[in-house]
């Protein structure tokens, strides 16, 4: 059998913010859902590295955030008071966030490996989490660091699985840019396993 609950709210509870209060206290009290023991909540700064612009001859490389603009930022908002920081930085690849994947190099224009080493040394100094975003699922088809042969996933027509990127701005499909999906195996064994040891080093 199953029940049905009504909690009434009024006045100033009868809102999307009261019901959650009211859900809340329904899952401490009758449940017994024990609250987390830490509740801080902690900044997340998503820092945006690079990216290739396409140009009439070749393409040119945009630095958005430099290893060393990271780390200022990061210095800056320590010293207005932000305490817990959760930073992920995206587009820290060779050719930005659209660049060599699943094979990730360091992009020089945003500081090299020794930017690198220097943006993740201050973080552990701030006690600052720093994550560093790679793309293991769906890399560029025109990255060509990968095997599409052995590494793509193929549809139950044998044909390769091709997706399509789309401009941020307008949603209109980039017809230059495609992805497949790569095989979760080979991705662990030719990729990540091979990959884990350079990134142990930051």
């Amino acid at each position: 059998n199953r029940s049905a609950e009504y909690v009434l709210l009024e006045k100033d509870a009868a809102n999307y913010v009261g019901m959650a209060k009211a859900y809340r206290d329904y899952l401490l009290k009758e449940q017994g859902v024990a609250p987390a023991a830490d509740q801080t909540p902690k900044l997340s700064l998503n820092l945006f590295g690079g990216i290739l612009r396409e140009e009439i001859i070749g393409d040119t490389f945009i630095k958005m955030t430099t290893f060393k603009q990271a780390q200022d930022i990061i210095g800056k908002l320590k010293a207005s008071g932000v305490t817990d920081i959760v930073a992920t930085f995206d587009g820290w690849t060779k050719d930005g966030v659209y660049g060599t994947q699943p094979q990730h190099k360091v992009a020089r224009q945003l500081g090299g490996k020794s930017g690198l080493e220097s943006l993740v040394k201050y973080a552990q100094e701030q006690n600052v989490e720093l994550y560093l975003k790679a793309n293991y699922v769906k890399p560029f088809e025109q990255t060509g660091k990968y095997s599409e042969r052995k590494d793509a996933v193929r549809g139950m027509d044998r044909e390769l699985l091709v997706g399509t990127l789309y401009w941020p701005s307008d949603r209109w499909a980039r017809n230059g840019f495609t992805f497949h999906y790569l095989k979760p195996e080979r991705v662990l064994d030719q990729y990540v396993s091979k990959q884990v040891d350079d990134f142990a080093k930051y």
